[in-house]
């Protein structure tokens, strides 16, 4: 099977939500074993390099990348998707050029214990590509993700509960609905 690049972008706030969420779930014991082999960028601020490295370490990859976003591009800057958008296509290029299957770990993500393995296996032939849609949810949840390992369903569960309001309000005729009718 192809060796693994995962692709974090993180900075400021977000390192702890880093640590808390994609941290925690690729420690649980089945997606740990899958990235045992693995390389993990990891595109942050140098101000965060050191809190991030120290984190990350913790997980158990192969080997740990450090890529600079801008320091002076800040959170909702106008021009941050640009940047991260630059950063993503870097690391897309280093996966062709090495053969590798490239996983996608948004800092404030959360992957069911043994998900990891399946994208491996669903991505193994040729030119293929995985996409999982995921739940958008409330900072909320933070406080329910368990250090144990966690499953899909469970994770489905909590995120039900727990809901972006960008989800819970996307239905047909409510007043801020993100539907084709209320856009």
């Amino acid at each position: 099977m192809r060796k693994i690049r995962a692709f974090t972008t993180v900075w400021g706030p977000y390192v702890d939500w880093m640590e808390r969420t994609i941290c925690r779930s690729l420690s649980w014991p089945m997606n740990n074993l899958a990235i045992k082999d693995a390389t993990w960028l990891i595109w942050t601020k140098r101000a965060d390099e050191e809190k991030v490295l120290e984190i990350a370490r913790k997980v158990g990859f192969a080997q740990i990348d450090i890529g600079y976003l801008p320091d002076d591009v800040e959170g909702n800057h106008p021009m941050m998707g640009a940047v991260i958008l630059k950063a993503f296509l870097q690391t897309v290029k280093m996966c062709i050029q090495e053969g590798e299957q490239l996983l996608t770990c948004p800092p404030d993500t959360i992957m069911g214990d043994g998900s990891i393995n399946a994208l491996r296996i669903a991505g193994q032939f040729g030119d293929t590509c995985v996409a999982v849609p995921h739940l958008r949810v409330d900072a909320s949840i933070l406080g329910s993700v368990t250090e144990s390992s966690m499953s899909n369903a469970e994770l489905v569960t909590l995120s039900m509960k727990h809901q972006h309001k960008a989800f819970s309000q996307s239905e047909i005729g409510l007043e801020t609905s993100g539907s084709f009718v209320g856009g």
